[in-house]
């Protein structure tokens, strides 16, 4: 099996900076789910935080800050991780 993702915009996103030593593929491979699962799980997390500290910002600017083009998109997902809306999460 094959995992084909870029490592630096990986690596970026989740904060190491490149002069860290971290390996991309080992979370992948260790848990066994796929690279574009588990960015999309470390953005919803990030999101999760966003809306719980901040909560005057509007959802389609945390949509956009986690990387989703698409706030509906964004909607759908985080209800099918958190198993609640955005709006229900913040209560």
């Amino acid at each position: 099996m094959i995992f084909v993702f870029n490592a630096r915009k990986l690596v970026d996103f989740i904060e190491m900076g490149s002069g860290s030593v971290f390996y991309p593929w080992v979370v992948p491979v260790l848990t066994l789910i796929k690279t574009n699962n588990y960015v999309k799980r470390i953005r919803l997390q990030r999101a999760g935080s966003m809306l719980i500290s901040d909560h005057q910002r509007p959802v389609s600017e945390v949509s956009a800050l986690c990387g989703f083009n698409s706030t509906a998109v964004f909607c759908r997902a985080f209800r099918a991780h958190f198993g609640r809306s955005t709006g229900e999460f913040r209560d």
